[in-house]
């Protein structure tokens, strides 16, 4: 038979079936070996499809600016192509400048907690983001503070009050909080900056019921003098603000001209601001 060619008439019948068998089985062993590569031909189509279906998934959330779910598809799959690599590289580059423009603008408006939070949210898809954790950064310092909270006077001299949660001292007949009160007489509280802020606001004026003296604030930074201010006895408190980008020290210096501390006015200091 033609399908047994490989048996010979003179064989036994023992070596005939070995024959056989052998010819049975390197046909088996060469469809298993044809099953094989089309099961890896099929594979690589199956993946194909499904790589092309997530680039497909991902360039959709990209046009309509999701990027947070364009992210999370790619970071879904395992083996990335190069084409899945650069548009994770694109796609992180966008969804950082999207995150820090949003926290940017809360910022203006000075929703400072708020910016902080979209970052901190974004930091989940994006952990190890260098500019979302620079922004945040930022943010953080930006955001302004109660001075007192973070900087109270560490030496102080004659007289010094500080008023915090709720308590209060008048100023042209109105309450006036966060900050302090000292006398007018050579008088000085010194504050550790530690080189974090950019800025301290606060008003300064005579306090309602001291001495009625014009006195002089002059302020130091660092020791070295850096503006005076004119406090009228009878005039309205002023707004001041001052740079302190890198200083680590302010001094606030008072002065009314009075010989003795007895009869010395008193000068308050509110709704002093840090950033």
């Amino acid at each position: 038979s033609e399908y047994f060619y490989s048996v010979d008439k003179d064989m036994s019948y023992k070596q005939a079936l070995q024959t056989v068998y052998e010819d049975y089985k390197n046909v088996k062993e060469k469809k298993d070996e044809l099953q094989e590569q089309l099961n890896v031909a099929q594979n690589e189509v199956d993946e194909e499809e499904k790589n092309k279906e997530v680039i497909e998934t991902v360039s959709s959330f990209e046009e309509k600016g999701n990027y947070e779910k364009a992210l999370s598809v790619l970071n879904g799959v395992e083996d990335k192509t190069p084409e899945m690599e650069l548009l994770l590289v694109d796609i992180t580059g966008k969804f950082e400048t999207q995150i820090i423009d949003k926290a940017s603008d809360l910022q203006g408006e000075g929703k400072y907690d708020e910016a902080v939070e979209v970052i901190n949210n974004a930091l989940k898809v994006l952990p190890n983001s260098n500019s979302l954790i620079s922004k945040k950064e930022k943010v953080v310092a930006e955001k302004p503070q109660n001075f007192m909270d973070v900087c109270e006077p560490y030496e102080t001299s004659y007289n010094y009050e500080k008023y915090i949660n709720g308590e209060t001292f008048q100023m042209s007949g109105q309450d006036r909080t966060n900050g302090f009160t000292i006398m007018g007489y050579d008088n000085q509280a010194l504050a550790n900056l530690d080189g974090k802020y950019k800025e301290l606001s606060f008003d300064v004026g005579h306090v309602d019921g001291a001495e009625m003296l014009d006195a002089t604030l002059s302020i130091y930074l660092d020791g070295v003098f850096y503006q005076s201010y004119d406090i009228k006895a009878d005039a309205l408190p002023i707004s001041v603000q001052i740079p302190l980008e890198g200083k680590k020290q302010i001094k606030f210096f008072t002065k009314d001209g009075r010989s003795v501390a007895m009869y010395s006015t008193v000068l308050g200091f509110a709704d002093m601001v840090i950033r």
